[in-house]
């Protein structure tokens, strides 16, 4: 197990870290599998287990294999299957990998609340409920992270409208160190209510939301019981990538937005320069007018009107478009009178 996980720590992005989730779900993976072989989980009996597959792998004989793929058959399936995976892991790390195949994914698509129905169980709320569904629409990232992983410390007020939330490569789950941007205001009422919460007897974590699973079964007993919908926090970061791969924004940036890999590109990561201020730029022209739940609306409705500050930058694009088109007319035709000479 040790060698296991000293073999995830040094993954790339890790930077040798271990999440504490990865080690319980690995124990739990290789007590489940010596339960379903009829084994006594002892400190000795993995070791035990992956000797005897090498010996079993050196005279073709593929029992052990043939077992794990027995068992990431059992239902619950996606269960049995994430089980198979660690336990897969483990014996490749110990230079014994098992040849069992299965799949570890279970995808679905996930049905679209309308704008109506989302701002109605939202009306429904208090505003502690309103303000993490607020966070989450507006960050974009996994409800753990902006909401228990990253303490407050680590929000950053940038210009007049809006808070940098600064996240740690180990704090997410695709291990990419990056930021959300959310309204300053809402950052404001936020800081607030921590404070309000340490006055009033609860732990002061520093974090945003430590008790954020309350809260949510809190929101997906309300929406489930007086709209019939079944609203999770996974929901508004499914909403913020539906509503930012309709949008003009470049798809890096909300990539990055979100905690993802930077995909478009070669080594987007890396080769695209760090500039906040530019990002601030693209998501308060392309996604924060959207990603409203009190307000909504529609990146691809007809007419949306323009802020002030979208239309006065509009004015300067086109400005700038047309003095460049005036100057490459004139060195064409500079040019062309050069050459008939």
């Amino acid at each position: 197990m040790q060698l296991y996980f000293a073999v995830v720590s040094n993954r790339r992005r890790n930077n040798g870290t271990l999440s504490p989730h990865t080690s319980l779900a690995a124990t739990a993976a290789v007590r489940n599998f010596l339960a379903y072989l009829e084994k006594e989980p002892t400190s000795s009996s993995l070791s035990e287990l992956i000797a005897r597959a090498k010996r079993q792998h050196r005279q073709d004989d593929f029992e052990t294999d043939d077992a794990l793929l027995r068992f990431a058959s059992l239902a619950p399936l996606p269960l049995h299957s994430n089980y198979a995976s660690y336990v897969k892991g483990i014996f490749r790390a110990s230079r014994c990998p098992l040849n069992a195949s299965f799949n570890t994914h279970f995808t679905h698509p996930t049905r679209k609340i309308s704008a109506g129905i989302l701002k109605a169980i939202y009306d429904s709320l208090d505003a502690e409920h309103k303000a993490i569904m607020d966070l989450q629409a507006y960050a974009g990232e996994r409800v753990s992270a902006i909401c228990r992983m990253t303490p407050l410390d680590r929000w950053e007020d940038y210009g007049n409208h809006y808070t940098l939330i600064h996240i740690r490569a180990e704090d997410t789950k695709a291990r990419n160190a990056h930021i959300c941007i959310i309204p300053k205001e809402l950052a404001n009422w936020i800081r607030g209510y921590a404070r309000r919460r340490a006055d009033t007897g609860y732990p002061n974590t520093g974090r945003p939301f430590p008790n954020h699973e309350t809260l949510w079964k809190d929101i997906t007993q309300v929406a489930l019981s007086k709209f019939g919908i079944r609203l999770t926090s996974h929901y508004l970061r499914k909403r913020f990538h539906t509503i930012a791969g309709k949008s003009a924004m470049p798809v890096n940036s909300w990539d990055y937005l979100m905690g993802d890999k930077q995909s478009y590109g070669h080594e987007a990561g890396t080769y695209t320069l760090e500039d906040f201020s530019e990002l601030v730029k693209e998501y308060d022209r392309h996604l924060a007018p959207f990603l409203s739940i009190e307000n909504p609306q529609e990146p691809d409705e007809a007419g949306i009107p323009l802020k002030g500050n979208q239309l006065e930058l509009l004015q300067q694009e086109n400005a700038q478009l047309k003095e460049q088109l005036l100057k490459l007319t004139q060195l064409l035709a500079q040019y062309l009178g050069d050459f008939k000479t």
